[in-house]
């Protein structure tokens, strides 16, 4: 279906979300003009993007933030629109919309606010607390596809006739391997020194079980790969992994072979069962060489071209951190959401081009945005089992009700069953049915 949209004015930052939210979200063939008289004449569904239509059709009002080309702090104004938040209101008779939808969609989906002065978190990331999605409590909804979803149905309503392009609701779960095993494949000495050390601090069953594994009387407790390919073989999900390839052990990581025969086997194990991608060093963030180096590194162990990534620790920093992952080629990045805090990042839940606001241009990095990680359930918010379904059950809901791509981030060693993670491999696993529940009510 094509769809002609008329503004005064095209810049790159309208271009930018209005190829968003109507190509890569909701399936349109859209075009855009600031012609009055080419948009009078076609016979195309139209909607005018300014603050005065110059046709009796669909009207969306403009807010100057599309129309500039710096970064400044912007007034934001929270307001309720048909029992959702939104945020630039723009007073334009006409108009079913009392804000500017494309102009908060843009600040939301860009991360505008973490080009903006904030105080960092203890590692030097930016916080959920910092976010406008935050204080304005709508973290947990992906509110560019919801205000995006209000704009499809204003289309449908005027245009009756039309067949309009249908999204699916789809499910990728995630993993990230901060540390293959946890004690098999090391070395002797360094096992049994670990072995020492827990008698001397009186873990007497951490040092029993760490010398069972020694002597292979005990199976790792980071080994769960099985565990994951039985689950994506039964379900028919086709998992990413995110493998950490650090180059020297420090407070963030612990640096390991992976240049191992061991590794290398692992490796070609998970490749049969997903995709796989680097997991980069908490160093990498602020150090373009070091990402250079892990990805060379990494693109040797596994023999392919690396393309997709994830931080270390999600640690971003706006614009630096993409702006090296593009020149390293990455092609794929899985680092947007929040370590302490599930929910929606940058408000959307499809993948996305990442805009980068210094240049004022789109760029060739598609961003993956995850809903939730493990460890924000377990560790942050120290939820009990049970609530972690519910709310993982209400995210996945909330995806499904916009037809997005839900996506999960889970470990190795937190489907490990063992010390504070016992137990949490069955909240995995009901995650996954009831993810996959949703697919098939589509199919």
């Amino acid at each position: 279906m094509k769809l002609l949209i008329y503004t005064p004015r095209i810049t790159s930052r309208i271009r930018y979300i209005v190829d968003y939210i109507f190509r890569d979200y909701l399936l349109f063939y859209c075009t855009l003009t600031d012609s009055e008289d080419e948009f009078r004449t076609s016979q195309s569904v139209k909607l005018s993007y300014s603050n005065g239509s110059p046709d009796n059709v669909l009207l969306v009002p403009q807010h100057p933030l599309l129309l500039e080309d710096n970064i400044k702090q912007q007034e934001i104004d929270l307001l309720d629109y048909e029992g959702v938040p939104a945020f630039f209101a723009v007073d334009a008779q006409g108009s079913p919309f009392p804000f500017d939808i494309f102009a908060a969609s843009f600040y939301l989906i860009t991360r505008y606010e973490e080009y903006l002065a904030y105080t960092p978190d203890k590692f030097g990331r930016y916080s959920p607390r910092n976010a406008l999605a935050f204080k304005g409590n709508f973290l947990d909804k992906p509110l560019v596809n919801i205000w995006a979803k209000m704009l499809f149905s204003e289309l449908q309503k005027r245009y009756p006739g039309e067949v309009f392009p249908k999204r699916k609701f789809d499910y990728l779960p995630t993993y990230n391997i901060d540390q293959p095993y946890a004690y098999v494949h090391r070395n002797v000495f360094v096992n049994l020194g670990g072995v020492l050390k827990s008698l001397a601090q009186n873990r007497f069953r951490e040092a029993k079980g760490r010398f069972l594994v020694m002597i292979h009387y005990r199976k790792d407790q980071f080994d769960t790969y099985g565990f994951q390919f039985a689950l994506q073989q039964h379900f028919g999900f086709n998992p990413c992994y995110f493998v950490l390839c650090a180059q020297q052990t420090n407070s963030y990581e612990h640096a390991f072979s992976c240049d191992s025969r061991r590794i290398k086997k692992l490796m070609r194990r998970i490749k049969s069962y997903g995709k796989i991608g680097i997991h980069l060093s908490f160093a990498s963030a602020s150090d373009k060489a070091s990402i250079g180096r892990e990805i060379r590194k990494f693109s040797g162990m596994i023999y392919e071209q690396i393309e997709m990534s994830r931080q270390h620790y999600l640690l971003l920093t706006m614009p630096q951190t993409y702006q090296s992952l593009v020149d390293s080629g990455i092609k794929e990045d899985y680092s947007m959401g929040y370590a302490s805090r599930p929910g929606f990042r940058a408000s959307v839940s499809t993948p996305f081009k990442w805009f980068d606001l210094s240049k004022n241009e789109k760029t060739s990095l598609t961003i993956y945005p995850f809903a939730y990680m493990d460890g924000a359930l377990n560790h942050s918010l120290k939820l009990q089992r049970a609530d972690a379904e519910q709310l993982i059950k209400k995210l996945t809901s909330n995806v499904k009700a916009v037809d997005g791509l839900f996506i999960s981030l889970w470990h190795n060693s937190s489907l490990s069953n063992s010390g504070s993670w016992s137990g949490w491999r069955a909240v995995y696993k009901h995650s996954i049915e009831y993810a996959d529940s949703l697919c098939e009510v589509l199919e």
